[in-house]
C-alpha cells in the first residue's frame, strides 16, 4: 500500500509530457513521404499507446490517492470518536475546549471527504491542485487532532494528580 506522501509525490507531468510528445510526433509525421508514411503508422500507434498508458497511470494514481486518503480518514475518525469519549469525561473549561476542538476536527474531516468525492470530476492541473489541497488539509486535520489529544491527556493527568 502506498503512503500519502508517496501518492502525493506523483509527477503529473507524465500525462502532459506524453500528450505533447504524441502531438509533436503527429505533426512531424505529416511531413513524411508516402513510403515513409507506411512506416509511420506503426510509430503513430506506439505514440497513441504511450499517451493511453500515461493517462491510465494518472487514473491509477488518482484512485490510489483516494483510497489511501479514505483509509487514513477512517482511522482518524475512529481516533476522534475516542477523543469524544475522553472529552465527555472532562469537566468545565477543559470539556468546553475539547468540544470546540473536536467540532472543528469534524468540520475539517467533512470538508476533506467532500473534496475527495469531487476528485473524480477533475483532471490535469485541477486534479494536482485539488490533491495538494486535500493533502494539506489532511495534515492540518492531523495536527488539530494531536493538539486536542494533548489537551485531553493534560486533563487526564490533572485528574490523576488530584486523586493522589
Amino acid at each position: 500500500m502506498m503512503t500519502i506522501k508517496q501518492v502525493t509525490s506523483w509527477k503529473p507531468m507524465v500525462t502532459t509530457t506524453a500528450m505533447i510528445a504524441a502531438h509533436t510526433l503527429t505533426l512531424s509525421l505529416a511531413a513524411l513521404t508516402p513510403a515513409q508514411a507506411a512506416d509511420s503508422s506503426n510509430v503513430k500507434q506506439k505514440a497513441s499507446e504511450t499517451a493511453d498508458a500515461a493517462s491510465e497511470y494518472a487514473q491509477q494514481s488518482k484512485a490510489e490517492f483516494q483510497k489511501s486518503m479514505e483509509e487514513e480518514l477512517a482511522k482518524l475518525k475512529t481516533q476522534i470518536d475516542e477523543l469524544k469519549v475522553k472529552a465527555s469525561q472532562a469537566k468545565g473549561e477543559a470539556q468546553d475546549s475539547l468540544d470546540r476542538q473536536i467540532a472543528a476536527l469534524d468540520v475539517k474531516r467533512f470538508q476533506i471527504n467532500r473534496k475527495l468525492n469531487e476528485t473524480s470530476k477533475t483532471t490535469g492541473q485541477a486534479w494536482v491542485e485539488m490533491k495538494n489541497g486535500i493533502a494539506k488539509a489532511f495534515d492540518e486535520l492531523k495536527a488539530g487532532y494531536s493538539k486536542a489529544k494533548a489537551t485531553a491527556q493534560g486533563e487526564a493527568e490533572k485528574k490523576d494528580s488530584a486523586k493522589k
